[in-house]
């Protein structure tokens, strides 16, 4: 008898053209979501923080969270042009899990709640992207990666 890995055995029962047809549409949702984000941002101006005035520790807080939020509305705009094209979404996927974690470090959201739920889900919903295809149905790099002659480590990676 042949061994079955898990991700056998999970697509036996699954609907393959419907897993494929929502992993894209979650890529893409994913993708306006950022964009979305991003003009929100920029239209109000500011990102608030949970910093209080009066602490010991408030000025560093500060220039921490002003550095973190100078790159929101950049990392937003990559994240959603990439996901909505489907190009180089495994290492954006890699990138964006990196923010979310350093942006979890330094706004001081680092508490049993705020990191299971909202951290923790956008990673683990962020691996899935850095561990699939999704950018080879419906995507660019699908496109590229067919029309390489040579691939080599850096192209498997970067367009999977």
């Amino acid at each position: 008898m042949r061994f079955q890995s898990t991700f056998e055995k999970i697509t036996q029962g699954t609907s393959q053209q419907l897993f494929a047809f929502c992993f894209v549409a979650l890529r893409i949702a994913v993708g306006v979501a950022g964009l979305y984000l991003a003009t929100q941002l920029a239209g109000a101006g500011a990102v608030t923080s949970g910093l209080e005035p009066g602490t010991t520790s408030y000025d560093m807080q500060l220039a921490d969270f002003q550095a973190i939020k100078s790159l929101f509305i950049p990392v937003f705009v990559g994240i959603g042009f990439c996901f909505i094209l489907g190009v180089l979404v495994r290492p954006i996927a890699l990138l964006a899990i990196v923010f979310v974690l350093i942006n979890a470090a330094t706004s001081g959201s680092i508490n049993p709640e705020g990191v299971i739920i909202s951290h923790g889900l956008l990673v683990l919903g962020l691996s899935l992207f850095a561990a699939g295809g999704s950018g080879h149905s419906l995507g660019l790099d699908g496109i590229i990666s067919r029309n390489i002659r040579r691939p080599n480590a850096l192209t498997k990676f970067l367009f999977g």
